[in-house]
Parts: structure tokens; sequence; C-alpha cells
């Protein structure tokens, strides 16, 4: 199992980083790419736990997406391309929990990742769905509301 486990969070850190820019500016990007940084030594290791491995691997998930969460709400989730974006972060969020049934660990992912990381994935996910789904109705009841604005500039 440690080896199952270290061989996909080996490939998963090396995705992880190389998919989400890493700016030493934002401290959680920081920390997320530190973590993935330890993570990758331990995994190189071998003696660790897997449940150990992928509770990091989990901290790491939980700060770099935090930070790109940020910049979604920051930005206002930009029709144009929040969807992708929400998606994208879900399912990167559902990694850690997918890792555990991957890597055939016959326990539940309560008992690998712990209640108090399995709990913040879950209320991650469902934060950043409900923040889409409010900004898009925002837009949709505003645009409804103003439609005589753009109706008269349309006639201009």
């Amino acid at each position: 199992q440690v080896e199952c486990v270290a061989s996909v969070l080996r490939h998963r850190c090396f995705s992880l980083l190389r998919k989400h820019c890493i700016l030493p500016s934002d401290t959680f990007l920081a920390k997320g790419s530190a973590t993935l940084d330890k993570l990758k030594d331990l995994c190189n290791e071998g003696k660790e736990h897997p449940s150990t491995l992928l509770q990091l691997y989990t901290q790491a998930v939980l700060d770099i997406t935090y930070s790109e969460e940020n910049q979604l709400v920051d930005e206002d989730f930009p029709e144009e391309s929040a969807l992708q974006k929400v998606k994208e972060l879900i399912s990167v969020l559902s990694e850690p929990e997918d890792l555990v049934r991957e890597c055939s660990i016959n326990e539940e992912p309560v008992n690998i990742l712990g209640a108090e990381l399995l709990e913040c994935l879950y209320w991650r996910k469902g934060a950043l769905l409900y923040m889409h789904c409010h900004t898009a109705k925002e837009r949709t009841e505003w645009l409804q509301e103003n439609i005589a604005i753009f109706k008269k500039v349309k006639e201009i």
C-alpha cells in the first residue's frame, strides 16, 4: 500500500505543482507548495504510513484550492470562465477521497484522512458551488431588472 500511495502521490504532486502556478507572494500557494515538496520527499523515502501521506496531500490540495477560490471570488466569478474553473476545483478537491479508493486501501476515507480534513473537503466543495450559483443568479436577476436599459441602448 505504501508503494501504491507513494507512486500515485509522486505523480499527483508533480501534476498539481505544474497545473497551479505557485507564486511566492501568495501565502496559501507557498504553503501548499512546501507541503507538496515535503510530501515528495516522504514518498521517495517510502517509510511513512499511507494515511500520513494522504493527509499531507489533502492539506496541500486545501491550501492551493483556497487560493484559487479566493481569486474567483475577487473576480466575481467571471461569466466566461467560472463554471469550468469551479468544475476543476471540485475535481481537485475530490482527489484525496478518490486516492483512498484508487489505492485499494480497505478503510473508509474518514479513517484515513480524518473527519476534520474530510469535512473541510466537503464543505469547500459545497461552498464553492453555492458561491458560483449565487453569483450567477444575481447576474440573471440584475439583467432581468435592467432589461429596459439594454433595450434603450439598443435603440440608439
